[in-house]
């Protein structure tokens, strides 16, 4: 009876470390009302603002249904003073909990100067960011990865071999990923997608 016991318990035990191994290579969707969407500045692009400040002026769109997408055109045509500094990059960053998660970016318009800037983050303990300006270009489908390991979670983005960007951090810290855009002058447009596989 107890050599059938153990037997089970092995059979148990080796089931769940087969599903946890399939779940870190395999990806998923995160849970849609975890997915936060907030207001994003670049001169202030390593901390995370309320989803309700005023300060931050209202720039572009993002959805989360399916997908993920920030779009839009720049109706402002000013700076504005956030934080007691003059600012002019606005929109949003979509920050997504962690997980072992993968899916294709895409983007409508791309990547320019002084004009649509896109972003690649992950936020830490205490709301603080860690982010990173990326160059996505028009026409090609980047991949991008969360793997989380035991000691260290990485988000990783990538364009066939070559790597467009990879944040880490200890595992315990980070608290999700984030995609953001902004744009500078009025009537310039940011139109970033996000998929999960």
């Amino acid at each position: 009876m107890k050599s059938l016991l153990h037997l089970f318990v092995g059979a148990v035990a080796v089931f769940v470390l087969v599903q946890s191994a399939q779940a870190q290579q395999t990806g998923g969707k995160p849970d849609r009302a975890a997915i936060e969407v907030l207001p994003f500045a670049r001169e202030f692009m390593n901390e995370k603002f309320k989803t309700n400040d005023r300060e931050v002026p209202d720039e572009l769109r993002a959805t989360t249904t399916d997908k993920i997408r920030i779009y839009g055109k720049r109706k402002l045509n000013r700076t504005a003073p956030v934080r007691g500094r003059l600012s002019a990059h606005f929109g949003k960053i979509v920050l997504v909990p962690v997980g072992n998660l993968k899916g294709v970016i895409n983007v409508k318009s791309p990547s320019a100067d002084d004009v649509t800037y896109y972003y690649a983050s992950i936020e830490l303990e205490g709301g603080k960011l860690d982010t990173k300006i990326i160059q996505l270009s028009t026409g090609v489908d980047y991949a991008w990865s969360v793997v989380k390991g035991p000691a260290q979670t990485t988000f990783k983005i990538t364009d066939g071999a070559k790597e467009v960007v990879s944040l880490s951090g200890p595992a315990a810290s980070v608290k999700s990923v984030g995609f953001a855009s902004t744009v500078r002058y009025l009537g310039n447009e940011a139109d970033i997608s996000v998929t999960f596989e």
